[in-house]
C-alpha cells in the first residue's frame, strides 16, 4: 500500500493550469470550481478535449476529426450551445493547447483560502 510520504509533486514544464470560467462544459467541468491542465500544442494531435482562442479568450472543446473532410467538429458538453465544424487550417490558427487532465475541486472553501493568503 502507498501512503502519502510515496508520493511525490512533479512540476513539468509546458503544463499549465486554467481555472474553468463559463458553463459552456457543464455539467463535465463547472465554472469558477474546477481546473484544467494544458499542455500547448499547435496541431491537431487526434480527437480530444482543447483550448481554442475563441475572439473572447480561451475557452475548452472538445475537438473530433471527420474522416475524408479534413476538417474538425467543435462540440461542448452543455447542450444550450451549438457546436461547428471547421477546416484543419482554421483549427490551427486557433488552438492553444491540449487538455490532458481535468482537475475536480472537492473542497471549494480551502481553494479559496488558499488563494486569499498569498
Amino acid at each position: 500500500m502507498r501512503t502519502a510520504t510515496d508520493l511525490s509533486i512533479h512540476t513539468t514544464p509546458g503544463l499549465r493550469i486554467a481555472k474553468v470560467l463559463g458553463d459552456s462544459m457543464e455539467p463535465r467541468l463547472r465554472s469558477d470550481l474546477d481546473y484544467i491542465m494544458i499542455r500547448p500544442c499547435t496541431t491537431f494531435e487526434g480527437d480530444g478535449m482543447y483550448m481554442l482562442h475563441n475572439g473572447g479568450g480561451l475557452a475548452p472543446y472538445y475537438v473530433d476529426y471527420l474522416f475524408g473532410e479534413a476538417k474538425v467538429r467543435l462540440r461542448l458538453e452543455n447542450p444550450r450551445y451549438q457546436g461547428c465544424e471547421c477546416t484543419l487550417d482554421q483549427f490551427e490558427e486557433r488552438v492553444a493547447g491540449r487538455v490532458v487532465a481535468e482537475v475536480t475541486v472537492l473542497d471549494p472553501m480551502a481553494i479559496e483560502q488558499a488563494g486569499s493568503s498569498r
